[in-house]
C-alpha cells in the first residue's frame, strides 16, 4: 500500500506482487505546481506498507512501514528531477529514521499436520477366563523425538498420541518403529512384530501439510493353557494275597464312556495315563473310576 500517512489510511495506490515477489505502484507524476517556488524544489513523503489479512492464518504478515521522501526539483531547464530516500518508519527489529536502502517485506509461510497413528490388538483364545480387556497390552512408538507408550482399549485399539509437523518438515521423512512390550501375563505368547512407519510430508499449499504412512497395523497374541491329571486308586483284598494284575478298573468320562481301563500292581496301586487339558477344557470334570467285574469270577 502506498499512502500519504504512516497509518495507510490516505491510500494513493496499492499492488500486488508478481512470481519473482517484486511489486511496482503507478507511475506519480508531477508538476510545477508541486515546487515550492521559494526553494526550488519540495520534498514530498510517503508511507509504504504491507496490507494484512485478518482471516488469513497461513502467512505471518510483516508490520514494517517504510517512509519514502521524493525531492522533486526543478533545475531551470525545463524538467523537474526526483530523487528518493528511504528509511525506517516503523516496525519490528528495526530503528525509526535508519536508512533502508530498498523496500522489502519478509512473510513467514505456516503450515501444520499430524499423524495419527493407531494399531489394532487380537488375543486368540478358547478361555472364558482369559480375554482382552482394558490396559492388559502395552504398545511402544518411537522414532525422532517421539517416544510412547500406549495400553489397548476394551475392544483392541492402541492410539497414540498425534504426531505434529510444521512447515520445517515439508519434503522430510520420519521413521517410526511400533513394537508390543512384553508382559508377565502366563501362557500369553506376545508377538514380537516390529512394524515401520516411513512418512513423507508435503505441502498442500494451503496452510496445511499431508502425511502418508501405513495404519493399519495388527498384533496379534495366542493364549494356552495346559495341564495334566493323573487319577490313582487303591485295592484291597481281604482274606487272601493281592496279585500283581489281578483285578481290572474302568475309567469314564460324566458322559459314561470308557476312557481306559488298568489292572492294579502288586501293592493294589491303580494307575490310569495322565490326563491333558488345554485352555478350552478350563472347568469342571466329572470322573468315575469302577472295578470291572469279569464273566467269570475267581473262586473266593
Amino acid at each position: 500500500v502506498l499512502s500519504s500517512d504512516p497509518k495507510g489510511e490516505k491510500v494513493i495506490d496499492e499492488a500486488t506482487n508478481d512470481a519473482e515477489g517484486n511489486f511496482t505502484f503507478e507511475k506519480i507524476t508531477y508538476t510545477q505546481d508541486d515546487i515550492v517556488q521559494a526553494q526550488g524544489y519540495a520534498d514530498i513523503v510517503y508511507y509504504v506498507s504491507e496490507k494484512a489479512d485478518p482471516n488469513d492464518t497461513v502467512y505471518d504478515y510483516s508490520n514494517l512501514i517504510y517512509k519514502v521522501t521524493v525531492r522533486v526539483e526543478d533545475k531551470g531547464d525545463g524538467n523537474l528531477s526526483t530523487s528518493q530516500t528511504i528509511t525506517y518508519y516503523s516496525g519490528t527489529g528495526v530503528t525509526s529514521g535508519e536508512t533502508a536502502g530498498k523496500i522489502e517485506f519478509t512473510n513467514h509461510y505456516n503450515a501444520s499436520g499430524e499423524l495419527p497413528l493407531s494399531v489394532t490388538k487380537i488375543l486368540d483364545t478358547d478361555s472364558t477366563n482369559v480375554q482382552l480387556r482394558a490396559g492388559l497390552f502395552s504398545f511402544s512408538l518411537t522414532g525422532e523425538g517421539i517416544n510412547q507408550t500406549k495400553y489397548n482399549d476394551g475392544e483392541g485399539k492402541v492410539t497414540f498420541d498425534p504426531i505434529e509437523y510444521d512447515e520445517d518438515d515439508i519434503g522430510k521423512s520420519y521413521t517410526y518403529l511400533i513394537s508390543e512390550n512384553a508382559g508377565s501375563i502366563s501362557g500369553v505368547n506376545y508377538s514380537n512384530e516390529i512394524y515401520t512407519v516411513e512418512v513423507t510430508i508435503s505441502d498442500n499449499r494451503d496452510g496445511t501439510s499431508e502425511t502418508v504412512a501405513e495404519n493399519s497395523l495388527t498384533f496379534t497374541n495366542e493364549y494356552h493353557a495346559d495341564g495334566t491329571l493323573e487319577l490313582q486308586a487303591l485295592k484291597t483284598l481281604d482274606g487272601r494275597k493281592l496279585e500283581d494284575q489281578q483285578f481290572e478298573f474302568g475309567l469314564y468320562d460324566e458322559a459314561g464312556k470308557l476312557i481306559e481301563t488298568v489292572r492294579n500292581d502288586a501293592n493294589g496301586t491303580v494307575t490310569f495315563k495322565e490326563l491333558s487339558y488345554t485352555e478350552g477344557d478350563i472347568g469342571e470334570h466329572v470322573y468315575t473310576v469302577k472295578e470291572e467285574i469279569p464273566d467269570e469270577q475267581a473262586p473266593g
